[in-house]
C-alpha cells in the first residue's frame, strides 16, 4: 500500500507537469479537458441510451419545482451551464481555466485529505444538494497506474461516498474510470447506503469501468383527510 501511495503521489506530480507544460504551450491544460457536460453525456449514450435527454429532463423538472440544480465535475473543468444547471464545481489540480457561465474552479488533489475536505467544504457552501456529478479522469489521472491500484480506489471510495450523501434525492453519479487492468471495486462502497448501482462496464484487452449510481427519491407522503 506504501508503494502504491508513492506511485500516486508521484503520478500527481507528472500531471502537474503536463499542465504546466500544456499551459505554456497552448494557454490550456489539456486538449482533452472537455469544458462542457453535454460532451461527457453524449459519450455515455453508448452505455445509458437517451441519457442526455434524460438529463435535461430532470433539470427542467426541478426547474419547473422551484430547485435549483447543482453540478459537480470531480476530476475536470467542465460547465454544465449549457444543460440549464445553476452551478457547476469543477475539481482539477490547477486552477488554469476561465470559468464557463456559474462554475468554481477549485485547483485541488481529489485523493489527498485537504483536497477533498476543499471540495466538501465547497459543495456545502453552496446551500445546495448535488443533483448530478461526472467523473471521467484524464491525462495521468487515467492510466493503469492511477486508477488501478488499492490505494487510489480506498481513497476515491471515501471521497465519493462523502459526495454521494450530499446528493438531492434521485441524484445521479456518472463513473467513467476509462481502461484499466482489471474490474475496480469502488461500487461496493454504496452497497450500504441504499444506491441503485447500474454497471455498464465493457470488457475487453482492458476494462471501462463505467458506472451510474443514484440515490433513492424520498416518497411522497400521502395526505391525511382532516375530519369534519
Amino acid at each position: 500500500m506504501l508503494a502504491q501511495a508513492r506511485q500516486t503521489r508521484e503520478t500527481v506530480k507528472q500531471q502537474r507537469v503536463l499542465e504546466t507544460d500544456s499551459i505554456r504551450d497552448h494557454g490550456q491544460p489539456y486538449d482533452v479537458f472537455n469544458r462542457d457536460v453535454g460532451v461527457y453525456l453524449a459519450s455515455l449514450e453508448e452505455f445509458f441510451p437517451g441519457v442526455s435527454k434524460h438529463v435535461k429532463d430532470i433539470i427542467d423538472k426541478k426547474h419547473h419545482r422551484g430547485q435549483k440544480v447543482l453540478v459537480v465535475d470531480l476530476a475536470g473543468a467542465a460547465s454544465a451551464s449549457s444543460l440549464g444547471a445553476d452551478k457547476t464545481i469543477s475539481a482539477t489540480l490547477q486552477n488554469n481555466v476561465q470559468p464557463v457561465g456559474a462554475q468554481t474552479l477549485l485547483a485541488v488533489d481529489i485523493l489527498s485529505n485537504q483536497g477533498q475536505q476543499t471540495l466538501l467544504r465547497t459543495i456545502r457552501g453552496t446551500g445546495m444538494q448535488i443533483s448530478f456529478l461526472f467523473l471521467r479522469p484524464v491525462g495521468p489521472a487515467a492510466s493503469p497506474n492511477y486508477a488501478g491500484n488499492a490505494y487510489v480506489d480506498r481513497k476515491m471510495a471515501r471521497l465519493l461516498t462523502e459526495v454521494y450523501r450530499l446528493h438531492a434525492p434521485g441524484g445521479e453519479m456518472y463513473l467513467d474510470f476509462n481502461y484499466v487492468f482489471r474490474k475496480l471495486e469502488i461500487p461496493h462502497a454504496f452497497e450500504g447506503l441504499q444506491a441503485t448501482i447500474e454497471d455498464a462496464s465493457k470488457d475487453g484487452p482492458l476494462e471501462r469501468n463505467i458506472f451510474r449510481i443514484t440515490k433513492p427519491e424520498v416518497p411522497e407522503q400521502p395526505i391525511e383527510k382532516l375530519e369534519s
